[in-house]
């Protein structure tokens, strides 16, 4: 399966828009804010994905953008040079754009590689309607295909010819006052799937409250959400057991220790100008399981050497029922170069957390 996310944003007609704000600077995705018209916040977005099909993998994340754009003064100079990166060609301008929402789901077939997903992205802030609108129509392979709860819903047919031979996909977007929203679906092999304009319409109804959250209707991605809190930023991730179980199988001893029973991680960032608190969670099949790591007790012993790295205030780990929290709290440059410096911190990425005292 080639479809990323570029190649869907791409052929949705929304790079650009999307491009502008300097998004590719930032890591992670992010919980929190609010903003835009009939809008209760981030979370309003964030459907069950299994709403559109099979989705034992699950990821959500949103973006406090406003928050972040405020205070990147802090930030290392390469995210602020692409936070602060504008474009004449685009109508929306950073400083219009509240906050960013996304929810995605999907499958991966163990014995054959096959794969299908869906999921969406809204953007709410003060841009204008009918600039936005002008923006979308001119892009390549774009064309209307009605309308939807006060949104002009457009389609691209482009994505077919980007997703790869053996794939399938569609994406469409929906232009509404104050918000904008992405949908994307894909297949591979055998699978199948949805379509974008699914993805979009499931989207706004959740936004206006007529479909199901994923926050109350997955346990996992309840318990990383609710042990996240309320951050600028966060994202988390549930896993299919069935892979999870299938990695830990042959995974070294040590590795197994961290990963066997895991379900879900995620990861949400709390930022107070110079100041940046970092959140971990790693929950687990039952507290039997998180337990059964070691895993806070291990940060928790390691947190006096962690301390002493310059930038780094406090570190702390807890068990939370069947959740592993962790938590660190230091100056915002040194622990966003260093997030910039990891591929990744859900799961496994809990490692680079305390990878500075074990010296590696």
């Amino acid at each position: 399966m080639d479809t990323d996310r570029r190649t869907v944003l791409k052929a949705s007609g929304i790079a650009a828009l999307i491009g502008s704000t300097g998004l590719a600077g930032c890591s992670g995705g992010l919980l929190g804010g609010d903003g835009g018209s009939g809008s209760s916040g981030p979370e309003s977005w964030q459907y069950d994905p299994s709403l559109l099909g099979d989705a034992p993998n699950a990821f959500f994340g949103s973006m406090d953008y406003a928050t972040i754009y405020e205070n990147r003064e802090f930030f290392p100079e390469d995210t602020r040079n692409s936070l602060e990166q504008t474009d004449s060609s685009t109508p929306v301008n950073p400083e219009d754009i509240d906050y960013l929402s996304g929810v995605g789901g999907g499958t991966v077939s163990v014995m054959d590689g096959s794969g299908s997903g869906a999921g969406s992205v809204a953007v709410a802030g003060s841009f204008d309607q009918s600039t936005v609108t002008e923006e979308v129509e001119s892009q390549e392979g774009t064309s209307q295909v009605g309308e939807y709860e006060g949104y002009t819903l457009y389609e691209s047919s482009e994505v077919g010819q980007q997703v790869g031979p053996d794939a399938s996909g569609s994406a469409t977007v929906g232009v509404g006052d104050g918000a904008l929203v992405a949908g994307f679906a894909f297949a591979s092999g055998t699978s199948t799937s949805s379509s974008g304009q699914d993805a979009v319409e499931t989207a706004i109804d959740a936004n206006n409250g007529n479909a199901d959250l994923l926050r109350g209707s997955n346990d996992y991605a309840t318990t990383l959400a609710d042990n996240i809190g309320d951050v600028t930023a966060g994202f988390g991730g549930v896993g299919d057991p069935e892979l999870i179980d299938q990695f830990s199988s042959t995974a070294d001893s040590q590795t197994q220790t961290y990963v066997e029973g895991m379900r879900a991680g995620g990861l949400g960032m709390a930022l107070e100008g110079e100041t940046t608190t970092f959140t971990v969670v790693v929950a687990y099949e039952s507290a039997q399981a998180a337990g059964d790591t070691g895993l806070a007790d291990l940060v928790s012993g390691l947190s006096s050497q962690v301390e002493q790295e310059e930038g780094i205030n406090d570190v702390s780990a807890e068990q939370n029922d069947d959740a592993i929290v962790i938590t660190v709290e230091g100056d915002t440059m040194t622990l966003l170069q260093q997030a910039n410096q990891t591929s990744g911190m859900t799961g496994a990425g809990v490692t680079s957390m305390t990878a500075p005292a074990g010296g590696s």
